[in-house]
């Protein structure tokens, strides 16, 4: 980099240091960690510590991954005080805050800076169990690719291959989470986008639509808006590497690279997280369920904007493979691999899965748990060419990789896993004889 002129970055021995020294420090001082808090609601207030030239930009309060619809109120601002090396301290204050119902919650203050550091704090409660359940809405965008067009145009050129099941594993989610009158929720609002409507206009078009939807409906904490990709999906190269879902219109002439090789997608032809900003306000959950490769750079080891995105708005990610892997699907199951296992999840098959009770009712923690364990091991079925459990063979020749290669370990991944334990939200009944 130096003998071409380029700027060299620093190590990491170095930005971590300054990331951390940068950092706000936020410690929540109610409810304290441990407490019983009585009724519907329940106060929260925070302290942030701001290193010296950091300037705030927004804090924001969070009860078991829900964000808090009760606005912050600036209670005091204490400047540094150089004498005694006190840094300066502000508190926030917020009042009403809805809890979803259940009895644990994980109660979250992240705050963020002008200088693009953060810092998160989070206590755990208890709440009056006698709290009625509110039976919640389900809020529902999908998108699913299978034909890319322009993805292919000769050997100059980075190759996007057409893919099978894509189209077909969202129209399926979409009919397992809509199960008729078996739901343990109200489908409010959905939308599929297919093929050609995948584009990054028709994405986020979409998803304001979707937004006013629940705002009109206000939106609480017991519901919960679920996200669902399937196609193709890269880590980007550039100053701010970032997980991108490939839309139907990319053209991969249009493809570029960063100096280290790593491509570079046109803007207008990439789903990127902040494509979803007419979502981040809203005060309920958020699942988003990702089939694509290297759909686990949106957890904990990704960099850039993404994962700060995904911190502040605590959107639950359930991603099909790590960062470095590749997403299978097999006509053997006719679905992505990641797909599948969530299908049988939703199915029942999670209901009493490990740890979990056996109650008729599959919960977000079951349907997360499920795909953790059970997606690894149907991809070492077709490495080893093993039946599959529906007892054909399956064929590790037809199996193709969600960004091409045919590699064939997949671990999925979770992000936030903090937030996951504390979540009881139903998302499918189980039919009983």
């Amino acid at each position: 980099l130096r003998a071409t002129g380029r700027d060299v970055p620093d190590s990491s021995d170095v930005v971590l240091p300054r990331l951390l020294a940068a950092a706000p420090a936020v410690r929540i001082t109610a409810p304290p960690s441990g407490a019983a808090v009585e009724g519907e609601s329940s106060g929260v207030e925070a302290e942030v510590e701001l290193p010296d030239g950091i300037e705030p930009e927004r804090v924001r309060a969070y009860v078991s991954g829900a964000l808090a619809a009760a606005k912050p109120r600036l209670v005091d601002d204490r400047p540094a005080d150089a004498a005694s090396g006190t840094p300066r301290r502000q508190r926030y204050a917020w009042d009403g805050v809805r809890l979803p119902a259940g009895e644990r919650h994980l109660v979250q203050v992240f705050a963020a800076t002008r200088q693009q550091t953060t810092g998160l704090d989070g206590v755990s409660i208890t709440a009056n169990a006698s709290v009625a359940p509110r039976r919640p809405r389900l809020f529902f965008l999908a998108a699913g690719v299978d034909r890319y067009p322009a993805g292919r145009a000769g050997d100059d050129h980075p190759s996007v291959p057409d893919l099978d099941f894509a189209v077909r594993d969202a129209q399926s989610v979409r009919a397992a989470l809509a199960a008729g009158a078996e739901a343990p929720f109200d489908l409010q609002c959905e939308r599929l986008l297919a093929d050609a409507e995948v584009t990054r206009a028709g994405w986020t078009g979409s998803a304001r639509q979707l937004a006013e939807a629940c705002r009109q409906a206000d939106v609480g904490p017991d519901d919960i808006l679920v996200l669902f990709l399937a196609g193709h999906g890269i880590t980007t190269g550039g100053d701010d590497p970032q997980y991108a879902f490939l839309c139907s219109d990319l053209d991969v002439r249009r493809i570029g690279e960063d100096p280290a090789g790593n491509l570079v997608p046109p803007r207008s032809q990439v789903l990127l997280w902040d494509d979803l900003a007419a979502l981040q306000d809203l005060p309920c959950r958020k699942l988003a369920l990702v089939d694509t490769c290297h759909a686990g750079a949106l957890g904990p080891g990704s960099r850039g904007t993404t994962l700060r995105d995904f911190q502040e708005n605590l959107v639950v990610v359930l991603a099909a493979a790590a960062d470095d892997e590749k997403s299978l699907e097999s006509k053997t199951w006719g679905h992505g691999a990641f797909t599948q296992r969530l299908l049988e999840a939703l199915g029942g098959a999670a209901d009493g899965h490990g740890s979990h009770p056996d109650d008729g009712m599959v919960t977000l923690h079951e349907v997360v748990d499920f795909p953790l364990e059970r997606v690894p091991g149907l991809a070492a079925e077709l490495a080893a060419g093993l039946p599959s459990p529906a007892g054909a063979a399956a064929d590790a020749g037809a199996a193709l990789t969600r960004g091409g290669g045919r590699r064939l370990a997949q671990n999925p991944t979770v992000s936030p896993e903090a937030v996951v334990p504390y979540v009881r939200l139903p998302l499918a009944r189980v039919p009983r004889p």
